[in-house]
């Protein structure tokens, strides 16, 4: 069977990449974002155990990011100020603070300052810096350091490196890359 090809219209890539950040991040930052920008200087409650649906319905409410939490689980989306064991959420993990430990995520994992320990999305990891390893279907995004291990479906984004970066398209260091890189 021959297959038509002018009837698929063919993407850039940079702006199939560009776009699909773009709305990964007006989705998930706008959560958080306003409560953040307000309370970020304030002292952060430890909990053991964070359960809810999506912000603000669970335990913690809209306080949500006043709280360090151990373990949290959420159908779709949780809100924290800090991770100190376990995270899992249906569809996003926002962390305004240090995540240590594991997040899980079926779409995205958003952790505003370092993370220590390990992290799977089902589209992209978005962090400050991190010391561990991350797995995302589309997307590892650093602000800074990486110094463990990344594997991304198309690409990996960071300052400097230190370890393993494997993607199906692209490692794009801004600064020094040392260590394994493999790319598509």
């Amino acid at each position: 069977m021959k297959v038509n090809h002018t009837m698929y219209p063919t993407f850039k890539l940079k702006s199939f990449v560009a776009l699909a950040v773009s709305l990964f991040l007006t989705t998930t930052v706008s959560v958080a974002q306003d409560k953040e920008d307000k309370e970020n200087k304030e002292e952060k409650k430890e909990s053991t155990f964070h359960v809810g649906f999506i912000y603000p319905v669970s335990n913690h409410g809209s306080e949500a990011d006043k709280y360090v939490n151990k373990v949290s689980f959420h159908a779709l989306g949780g809100l924290s100020g800090g991770e100190t064991g376990f995270a899992l959420s249906g569809l996003a993990t926002v962390v305004n603070g240090n995540a240590e430990g594991a997040q899980i995520a079926g779409l995205s994992n958003l952790v505003k300052g370092h993370v220590h320990g390990f992290q799977l999305a089902g589209l992209a990891n978005l962090y400050e810096s991190s010391r561990g390893g991350q797995i995302a279907g589309l997307a590892n995004l650093a602000k800074q350091d990486v110094d463990g291990f990344q594997l991304a479906g198309l690409a990996n984004l960071y300052g400097n490196s230190r370890g393993v970066q494997i993607a199906g398209l692209s490692n794009i260091a801004r600064q020094n890359a040392g260590g394994f890189q493999l790319a598509g």
